[in-house]
């Protein structure tokens, strides 16, 4: 996925985890030729994590192929 259609993919992510609310936990994992976690476990969405998390989708790129075994 490549072009336009990652950049919609990143704004619905950013969107989703901007509308969690202060009690969610969350993670996000990458996965294409290789597997890239946000974070090793889920964490409390804070505005902090929330910020560092946008930071982590802005600098996804697609790549390779789709290895979802090892992102499971």
């Amino acid at each position: 996925m490549r072009g336009k259609r990652m950049d919609e993919n990143k704004r619905a992510l950013k969107y989703l985890v901007n509308a969690l609310s202060a009690n969610d936990r969350f993670s996000i994992v990458q996965f294409n030729s290789d597997v890239d976690a946000f974070k090793t476990a889920v964490v409390a969405a804070t505005p902090q994590n929330k910020k560092a998390a946008e930071s982590f989708i802005n600098d996804m790129e697609a790549a390779g192929g789709t290895n979802i075994g090892d992102a499971l």
